[in-house]
C-alpha cells in the first residue's frame, strides 16, 4: 500500500466574523510518519484537523492528501483514507452496543450485517476487549471508550490516521498501553495534543502552532527540549524533563 502524506500550503482560514484563525501554514506530513502538532489553548490546532477532514476549506492556500486536493467535490474520497478519533469519545460512540458502534462504519460501507459483526469482533479480540462487545458504550469506563472508539475507527483500515487529544482521559497504565497500540501502527498518523510526554514518545516530528501560524517544526526530542522556545508559546518541557 502506498500511504498517502499529507501537504498544507500557505493555507489560511478568517471566519465571516473576521477572525483569523490560520495564518499561512506550510506543514508537509510525510508518509507513514507520526507527526505531533503542540501549541497553547486557542492556537488553532482542531481548526487545522477539521480543515484536513474537509470541515471546513481554507480561505487561501491548499491541503492535500496524498495527491488528492481537499475540496468538496473530493470529500467522499479524501474520508474514505481518513480515521479520525475525536477527543471525546462520546461523539464517536452512539449505537445500543460496543459491537454495533465498532460495525457502523463497515455496515454503512455496504458490507453485510453479519461480515461486519465480525470483523468488529476480530478488532475487539486484537485489543482483549472482547468482554465489552455487549456492553453499551454508556457502562464503558474512559480508558474502555477511548480504546472502543479507536477499534471504530482501525476496523475501517484508514490510510491515515488523525487524533485530537487522544491521552486526555486516559490514566497512566491506559496511556501506556494506548501507546504502545499506536507505535504499532503503520498508516500516517498525525497527533494534536498539550500531552508532550505523549508526543515525545510517539511522534517523530513536531510542529509548534501558535496564534494560527507555525512557529517552529523539527525533530521532536530536538524542539521539545528547547525551554526558552516551549514557554515562549505558553508550553513548558515534558514532565520527564522538569
Amino acid at each position: 500500500m502506498n500511504l498517502p502524506r499529507i501537504s498544507l500550503d500557505a493555507v489560511s482560514l478568517q471566519y465571516p466574523c473576521g477572525t483569523r484563525a490560520l495564518h499561512g501554514v506550510h506543514l508537509q506530513i510525510s508518509a507513514g510518519s507520526a507527526f505531533g502538532i503542540v501549541g497553547p489553548n486557542g492556537a488553532g490546532k482542531s481548526t487545522l484537523l477539521n480543515m484536513m477532514c474537509g470541515f471546513c476549506q481554507p480561505t487561501t492556500g491548499t491541503v492535500h492528501i496524498g495527491d488528492v486536493l481537499v475540496e468538496r467535490r473530493s470529500l467522499d474520497h479524501i474520508r474514505s483514507l481518513l480515521g479520525v478519533l475525536f477527543q471525546h469519545a462520546d461523539d464517536q460512540l452512539f449505537q445500543a452496543t460496543v459491537i454495533d458502534d465498532i460495525g457502523f462504519g463497515l455496515r454503512n460501507r455496504g458490507i453485510p450485517y453479519a461480515q461486519a459483526e465480525s470483523q468488529a469482533r476480530e478488532i475487539l479480540r486484537r485489543f482483549d476487549l472482547e468482554s465489552i462487545a455487549q456492553k453499551s458504550p454508556f457502562q464503558l469506563s474512559s480508558g474502555q471508550k477511548r480504546f472502543a472508539a479507536l477499534c471504530g475507527v482501525l476496523v475501517m483500515e484508514p490510510q491515515v490516521l488523525l487524533l485530537d487529544e487522544p491521552t486526555s482521559d486516559l490514566d497512566p497504565r491506559n496511556r501506556r498501553r494506548f501507546l504502545d497500540v499506536f507505535r504499532k501502527l503503520s498508516m500516517t498518523r498525525l497527533v494534536i495534543s498539550h500531552d508532550l510526554d505523549f508526543v515525545w514518545d510517539a511522534c517523530d516530528t513536531v510542529a509548534i502552532l501558535d496564534k494560527g501560524q507555525v512557529v517552529a517544526q523539527g525533530p521532536t526530542r530536538e524542539l521539545l527540549q528547547n525551554e526558552s522556545l516551549l514557554l515562549q508559546h505558553s508550553l513548558e518541557l515534558p514532565l520527564r524533563l522538569q
